[in-house]
């Protein structure tokens, strides 16, 4: 159960990404910009740091899930409307959470998880929202390939937003049919790997001495 205490930081913290979401389109995420954030909130100096502790990562982080949160809800409005093919919510799912971000905000946040020391982070995101739109695919796989279609799927996902800062589409279509040409080769790809089954090892004359 939360307390007031614990509703009053979540609440402002939703109004310091709203904010940084805004600041970002003329910022890169840095220290000066959290500072920045706070003034135009009207927080005290330096009251980002009792909001967000470990700094500009958690901050990162908490505005990474927020984009998952917003891509969620507007795919529970679309499931009232018409029911889709497993294929198909993939398809809208990338379709929202990357459409719905600025392209400069992208940019921006493309330069913070490059930098060497926020790789893994990086894809740990990626990661976290891909895992999200398997499971609201359907998907309840909790073998091999709960990860492999999660791994595939953060390819797509990436190259999927490389693409979209560079689409100058009429509302990005151009993004649209490349994320289902790469859904159709990931598919593809799982086509494949069922077919190409390693062999029994009682089947390898040479093993069959071992087995």
């Amino acid at each position: 159960m939360t307390t007031l205490l614990e509703e009053k930081y979540t609440a402002e913290k939703q109004r310091f990404i709203v904010e940084a979401q805004e600041l970002l389109l003329f910022n890169c995420w840095s220290q000066t910009l959290l500072e920045s954030i706070s003034q135009h909130c009207g927080f005290d100096k330096d009251y980002h740091y009792l909001l967000f502790p470990d700094g500009i990562r958690e901050v990162v982080e908490f505005f990474e899930n927020w984009q998952d949160q917003k891509m969620m809800l507007q795919l529970q409005e679309q499931d009232q409307i018409v029911q889709l093919r497993i294929r198909e919510k993939i398809a809208l799912a990338l379709q929202i959470r990357i459409k719905n971000i600025p392209k400069l905000i992208h940019i921006r946040n493309n330069a913070y998880f490059i930098l060497p020391e926020n790789i893994f982070f990086a894809m740990k995101m990626a990661w976290n929202s891909c895992n999200l739109i398997w499971y609201y695919a359907g998907d309840t796989a909790t073998d091999f390939n709960h990860y492999s279609k999660r791994g595939l799927l953060v390819s797509v996902y990436l190259s999927s937003i490389l693409f979209y800062i560079a689409d100058e589409s009429e509302n990005a279509v151009d993004t649209d049919q490349f994320i289902d040409d790469a859904l159709e080769n990931i598919i593809n790809i799982a086509k494949l790997k069922n077919f190409a089954k390693l062999p029994e090892l009682s089947s390898i004359p040479i093993l069959r001495l071992f087995t």
